[in-house]
C-alpha cells in the first residue's frame, strides 16, 4: 500500500511540474511573438519616416527647382525683349539707311509677296500685274527659295517649331508637319501657299492661341505666327482663306494623343477653352 501511494504522489508531482513547465513554455513563446510583433512595428515606423523624410526633401527640391526655372525663365524672358528692342531699333536704322541708299535690291530683311507686287505694280501701272501668271510665279519662286522650300510641288507648305527639335522641315498638302506620340509642344508655325493667284495668296492670314499670350495677332503668307524660345505651347489655331474656284483649306491638329477633325476657313480644331497642347498640324487645298 504504502509503495502504491508513494508512486501516486510521485506521479502527481510529475504532472504538476509538465504543467508548470508547459505554462511557462507558453509565457516564453508569447513574448517572443510579442517582441517579434513589437519588432515589425518599429521596423515599419522606420520605414514609413524614412520615406516622408525623402519625400519631404524631394518635395524641397521640386520647390527650389520650380523657383530656379521661374527665375530662369523671367531671365530669358527680359533679355528676350532686350534684344527685340535691340532689333527693333536696328531694323529701323537699317530701314532708314534703306531708303536713303535707295538699296531694296540688297537689303537683307525678308521680302513678302504683297510687297513685291505693290513695289512692282507702281513701276507697271499701265500692266493689268494679277493677270501675268508667268510673273506671279516668279514672285513666288523668290519667296519659296528665301524660306528654303526645296521643291515646288505642293499648293499649300506648313513649318512647326517643336519643343526640343526647333524647325521642323517643310511638310505640304496633308502631310503631318511636327512630331507625335512624344509629348512635344508645337510653339510657332509659318504656312505658304504655293498657288499663281497673287489675290487668293494675299487673303490668306492665320494666327494661333498659346497659353500666356492668348490669340496672336495675324500673320500673313509667309510669315512666322507664334514664339520661339519661350516655352509656350499652342492651344489652338485658325487660319482664313476664302473658297475660290471650289477649292477650299482644311485643316487638322494633333492633341491629347488624337487628330481633329479637319475644319474650313475660320473654323477652330478645337474647343475654345481648349488647354491642352499641340503637337502637329494637317493643312491642305481641297
Amino acid at each position: 500500500m504504502l509503495e502504491s501511494l508513494n508512486i501516486d504522489n510521485f506521479l502527481s508531482d510529475n504532472d504538476e511540474i509538465n504543467n508548470n513547465i508547459s505554462e511557462e513554455m507558453k509565457i516564453s513563446k508569447n513574448k517572443i511573438k510579442t517582441k517579434k510583433y513589437f519588432k515589425k512595428i518599429i521596423l515599419f515606423l522606420i520605414l514609413v519616416i524614412i520615406l516622408l523624410i525623402v519625400i519631404f526633401f524631394l518635395g524641397i527640391k521640386y520647390f527650389i527647382n520650380q523657383i530656379n526655372d521661374l527665375k530662369s525663365q523671367e531671365i530669358h524672358n527680359i533679355s528676350i525683349k532686350s534684344n527685340n528692342k535691340i532689333n527693333n531699333n536696328t531694323n529701323n536704322n537699317n530701314k532708314t539707311i534703306i531708303q536713303e541708299k535707295n538699296e531694296n535690291q540688297n537689303s537683307q530683311t525678308e521680302i513678302k509677296l504683297e510687297d513685291i507686287y505693290i513695289n512692282n505694280n507702281n513701276k507697271n501701272n499701265n500692266n493689268n500685274i494679277t493677270e501675268d501668271k508667268t510673273f506671279i510665279q516668279e514672285l513666288i519662286d523668290i519667296n519659296r527659295k528665301k524660306l528654303e522650300i526645296k521643291d515646288n510641288k505642293g499648293l499649300i507648305y506648313y513649318k512647326v517649331h517643336m519643343q526640343g527639335n526647333g524647325w521642323i522641315e517643310w511638310a505640304k498638302d496633308g502631310d503631318i508637319g511636327g512630331i507625335i506620340n512624344y509629348n512635344k509642344r508645337l510653339e510657332c508655325l509659318n504656312i505658304f501657299l504655293n498657288i499663281d493667284d497673287l489675290f487668293w495668296i494675299n487673303q490668306l492670314k492665320y494666327r494661333v492661341e498659346t497659353e500666356h499670350y492668348g490669340w496672336t495677332k495675324w500673320s500673313k503668307n509667309g510669315e512666322k505666327c507664334g514664339t520661339t524660345g519661350e516655352w509656350e505651347p499652342i492651344f489652338n489655331l485658325q487660319i482664313i482663306l476664302p473658297e475660290k474656284n471650289k477649292k477650299n483649306i482644311k485643316y487638322s491638329v494633333y492633341s491629347n494623343n488624337k487628330w481633329s477633325k479637319f475644319v474650313g476657313s475660320g473654323e477652330l480644331p478645337l474647343d475654345e477653352d481648349n488647354t491642352i497642347k499641340i503637337e502637329a498640324i494637317k493643312i491642305k487645298i481641297e
